[in-house]
C-alpha cells in the first residue's frame, strides 16, 4: 500500500543541440507541498569535456543557484521550467508515480534516472 504520489522532473544538460544530445544530470521531486532538488556533481563534472567551458562554466553555475537558492517551490514552478528552454538545461514534463514520497523512493528514482554509484 502506498501512501500518497510522487511527482519527479529529470533535468538535462543539453550536450548537443544539433544532434539533440543530453545527459541527465538532476532530478526534481514534489510530493505536492514541497519540491526538492537533487544533482550529481561527479556526472556535471564528467561531461567537462563534452561542452565549451563557457557553457559548462554556466551550466554548473546554473544547477547549483539552482539548488542553493531554492526558488522552485511550486510544481507550477517545475512546469513552467518545462516549458522554458535555453538549450543549456531542460526539463523533463512531470510524471507521476504511484509511490510515497520518502527519502527511499526518491533515492530509487535518482539511482534510476541520474546517477547510481
Amino acid at each position: 500500500m502506498y501512501e500518497g504520489e510522487l511527482k519527479y522532473s529529470i533535468i538535462y544538460a543539453e550536450i548537443n543541440t544539433v544532434s539533440s544530445e543530453r545527459i541527465s544530470v538532476g532530478i526534481l521531486f514534489s510530493d505536492g507541498d514541497n519540491v526538492e532538488m537533487r544533482y550529481s556533481k561527479k556526472k556535471i563534472s564528467a561531461i567537462t569535456d563534452l561542452m565549451e567551458p563557457s557553457r559548462h562554466k554556466y551550466l554548473k553555475g546554473t544547477i547549483l543557484s539552482m539548488s542553493t537558492r531554492k526558488k522552485i517551490k511550486t510544481e507550477s514552478d517545475i512546469n513552467y521550467l518545462v516549458r522554458y528552454s535555453n538549450n543549456l538545461i531542460t526539463f523533463s514534463k512531470l510524471e507521476t508515480v504511484r509511490l510515497s514520497p520518502n527519502d527511499k523512493n526518491k533515492d530509487k528514482l535518482y539511482k534510476m534516472f541520474v546517477y547510481s554509484n
